[in-house]
């Protein structure tokens, strides 16, 4: 297959991935509800993501630096469960867990070439740093 649309940014969808902040310290309702807010919107944008087809996933990854910044700030700043801010509201948990989710599908999916084996070569941005840093969130 060609990998012409590449070499198109245009090609990428206008949408503006916001970047991660981690659920409240403290049980503020409205910091609750902001942090819920932001997580939804995080996971329906990346299942979006998800949903593309192979040419439009990868036009997306590559040309889209809010994605890039996105996942990046989750992967710095989202807790890990020896963190010890597992003490929070059952919500929060849940929601964690669904971006979580998404978040690791789509590294799976920018790591394989399993759609084509000419994108194995960009399949490489995610570094082994990057599973690194996506590990201890699993556990």
């Amino acid at each position: 297959p060609c990998l012409c649309f590449l070499q198109h940014p245009d090609i990428k969808a206008d949408r503006s991935f916001v970047l991660y902040k981690p659920p409240p310290a403290v049980r503020d309702p409205a910091l609750l509800e902001e942090f819920l807010e932001r997580a939804k919107f995080i996971a329906d944008d990346l299942n979006w993501l998800l949903a593309l087809p192979h040419d439009k996933f990868w036009c997306q990854v590559i040309f889209d630096e809010t994605l890039q910044k996105c996942l990046d700030s989750y992967l710095c700043r989202a807790p890990r469960k020896f963190d010890g801010v597992w003490d929070c509201h059952p919500e929060v948990e849940d929601v964690q867990k669904s971006l979580h989710h998404s978040v690791f599908l789509t590294f799976l999916r920018m790591s394989t070439h399993k759609e084509s084996k000419k994108i194995s070569s960009l399949s490489s941005q995610v570094t082994s740093v990057t599973w690194m840093r996506l590990c201890p969130l699993s556990s």
